[in-house]
């Protein structure tokens, strides 16, 4: 069984997210990373990518926009994003990413 620590996922319109996780995959200004259970305190700034979180041995996979992403000292995680949209898998995230680049207006 793996370690759970809490995670919220959060955007100006509300929250996406509220619960326990195992694992965050997150598109960070320098690359990729990973959060585990007892990871140190961080803050990371976030760019448009896939965010996957582990939740219930499921993996659940967003696309977002900019944020940011904090570990704090009791090692819960807070992300707060521009825009987050709920995706199916990695390949429906990533299809769903093209709509941060369409100018308004377009489709």
């Amino acid at each position: 069984m793996s370690i759970e620590f809490k995670c919220s996922l959060s955007t100006p319109q509300g929250s996406l997210l509220d619960g326990t996780a195992t694992s965050i995959i997150a598109p960070g200004v320098l690359g990729q990373f990973g959060v585990w259970a007892n990871h140190e305190n961080m803050l990371a700034i976030l760019r448009e990518g896939v965010l996957t979180i582990a939740l219930n041995e499921k993996n659940q996979y967003f696309a977002i926009d900019s944020g940011s992403l904090e570990v704090h000292e009791n090692h819960d995680v807070t992300i707060l994003v521009d825009t987050a949209l709920v995706a199916e898998n990695e390949k429906d995230a990533k299809k769903k990413i093209l709509k941060f680049q369409t100018p308004s207006g377009e489709t």
